[in-house]
């Protein structure tokens, strides 16, 4: 049997804690199914970066990317976290949407789908742009305004492209914590403890839920009942994450279309964006982790449940005044 053949281009977010192996132990354990899991990561890479590098001689994108041999069923890509959420005529958004296009354009050549990793707001939103992002849920309404314009703008008749909205899990398990009177900035809530000691990076059990999010994209069955192979996410925590990706992916985004909802022939597209209004915060950024910021230019960073069943992944397949990366 052919194995699964998943390829993450990302950065510290995908990176720090091994998404690209625990979506992989999830099918695994799932189905049955073999799968081949790579990454190209490196702290704050942006989509921009990842073209560079493929068409620019790096060995490793080139490789993966633009070597005719190489064949892959499923491309994750998983932008910086702030370029996303910002305006739309953003100079950082605008090179974003032309660089997803060109992945997306590379992933195809490969035989491959591409799958947008939405990612999450900061936990108390991001300091360095406060206007923009004060708070997480304004960060997290911006983000997914930005991934769902990636899909719209980079899928074709000819060429899907998908969303995994794994940031809506994170506004899933928030908004259910403040609906049962508690408060998610505690310390010993389970949002809070989905970032790292930083708010911004995923912890195991962040990462957790990113790939029971994933998992959920791809097969439309739920992740409840899946392991947590890291060993480092409580059993408890476990359940309540995976029903969370469950939640949002089988439940609470009718407006996002997911691959195992539509069949070869039918043309993709995941809604309108929502408001991307213009920030007006011009302050400093304060520092961050190497992890999140990108080599280069300026100051930058980087529920009700189906049964699970065997998986079919057929192969379908500068800046705005006021915004700071960092």
């Amino acid at each position: 049997m052919t194995p699964l053949r998943l390829l993450f281009l990302g950065n510290s977010y995908t990176m720090n804690q091994s998404l690209d192996a625990t979506v992989a132990a999830m099918i695994q354990e799932a189905s049955g199914e073999t799968v081949q899991e790579a990454k190209l990561t490196a702290g704050g890479l942006t989509f921009v970066d990842h073209v560079e590098r493929a068409e620019g001689g790096h060995s490793d994108w080139m490789g993966a990317l633009a070597d005719d041999a190489s064949q892959w069923d499923w491309v994750f890509l998983q932008e910086q976290s702030q370029i996303p959420g910002f305006p739309e005529d953003n100079t950082y958004v605008q090179d974003s949407i032309t660089a997803a296009a060109a992945l997306c354009d590379l992933a195809a050549a490969r035989e491959a789908q591409s799958v947008f990793v939405m990612t999450w707001g900061r936990r108390s939103g991001d300091t360095g742009n406060p206007e923009r992002y004060p708070d997480f849920t304004t960060m997290q309404d911006h983000l997914a305004a930005g991934y769902l314009r990636y899909v719209e703008t980079c899928a074709t008749p000819e060429r899907p492209a998908w969303v995994a909205p794994v940031g809506l899990a994170w506004r899933h398990i928030h908004d259910g914590i403040l609906a049962d009177g508690g408060d998610p900035q505690d310390e010993s809530s389970l949002f809070y403890r989905l970032y790292s000691a930083d708010g911004s990076h995923p912890s195991p059990s962040g990462n957790h839920l990113a790939a029971a999010v994933i998992y959920a994209t791809l097969t439309g069955e739920s992740p409840v009942g899946l392991s947590d192979q890291s060993g480092q996410v409580s059993p408890d925590d476990a359940a309540q994450l995976q029903a969370a990706a469950a939640a949002v992916v089988l439940g609470e985004s009718p407006d996002i279309d997911y691959p195992w909802e539509v069949s070869e022939e039918t043309p993709e597209d995941t809604g309108e964006p929502t408001d991307t209004g213009e920030p007006t915060d011009t302050g400093e950024t304060d520092s961050d982790d190497a992890e999140e910021t990108p080599s280069g230019s300026a100051s930058a960073e980087e529920s009700g449940c189906r049964s699970r069943s065997a998986l079919i992944l057929p192969p379908l397949f500068l800046m705005l005044l006021g915004l700071r990366r960092r």
